[in-house]
């Protein structure tokens, strides 16, 4: 016999006609399937995902930090980058220590969080990654809030120096290059 055998109520992957695949467990006589994934290996840490989500919808009580580990724990079984993976439990880390930790995962309002997010450091990178953690963890959860994401900075545009702008214009072969790059060069 050939394959992988998983252990028993570690679920199987099937796959359908359109080629995706998803996984599959028995769990109290119940068949629970997960979400269609593109790639085999992420069918299982997609079921496990799904499972956990399950959970905590079935108690609205748990609080923020306890989901925030059980979910952190199905992230990192899954086959993220292991930046991805750090990311996450640095943010996790974050929504342990803050004020939504204790707050019941089900009852977190949008002004909370948005009290939360004023409580966050102003650089804009930080703020927008915590953010989409808590939106991923409430998502998870089954908890429609979700946390406005921060615009990131635009970048200042470099303007060329005029000794740079000729030699530019100098390497222009037709009308039209030379066109274009007259009008970028009075933007």
């Amino acid at each position: 016999m050939s394959g992988f055998m998983r252990g028993k109520g570690e679920g199987t992957v099937e796959t359908g006609k359109h080629g995706k695949h998803r996984g599959r467990v028995m769990l109290d006589g119940k068949t629970v399937v997960g979400p269609w994934v593109i790639r085999k290996a992420d069918a299982i840490p997609a079921l496990r995902q799904k499972l956990a989500s399950q959970d905590a919808r079935s108690d609205p009580g748990q609080p923020l930090s306890i989901f925030a580990r059980q979910w952190l724990q199905t992230r990192l079984a899954s086959q993220l980058s292991p930046t991805t993976k750090e990311l996450n439990r640095l943010m996790v880390q974050k929504l342990e220590a803050s004020m939504l930790a204790s707050r019941p995962i089900n009852a977190i309002t949008p002004a909370e969080v948005a009290r939360w997010q004023n409580t966050l450091p102003s650089g804009a990178y930080s703020r927008r990654n915590a953010s989409a953690t808590l939106n991923l963890i409430l998502k998870a959860a089954g908890n429609p809030t979700r946390a406005t994401l921060p615009r990131l900075p635009e970048k200042d545009a470099h303007l060329l120096a005029p000794s740079d702008r000729t030699a530019f214009y100098a390497l222009a072969k037709t009308r039209e290059e030379k066109l274009i790059l007259y009008i970028l060069a009075m933007a």
